[in-house]
């Protein structure tokens, strides 16, 4: 049970690997209307979590992109955000 003062943590699951995390150890990416994908914390609606780059290609190959955001992603935009997350952590 919570003792008062204690902080809650939102946890998240990786659409990649499935893990769940505190939400502030994952990435947060969202899609536009315009069907570019981004990464963004505070954007309004759907999110998509990942734990990193190496999630990218498991959450392709699961759909979970296009499950989290209830539309088709294309491929080369899903491509793209694996290419901005690997420059992120380097």
């Amino acid at each position: 049970m919570n003792q008062p003062g204690d902080v809650h943590v939102p946890i998240r699951t990786c659409i990649g690997c499935r893990s769940r995390h505190p939400q502030t150890r994952l990435v947060r990416c969202v899609l536009d209307a315009d069907g570019t994908i981004r990464v963004d914390r505070r954007a309004p609606g759907r999110g998509a979590w990942l734990c990193g780059p190496g999630c990218v290609e498991p959450a392709r190959r699961k759909r979970g992109f296009d499950r989290a955001w209830r539309t088709t992603v294309r491929p080369d935009e899903i491509e793209r955000l694996g290419a901005r997350l690997a420059e992120l952590t380097d």
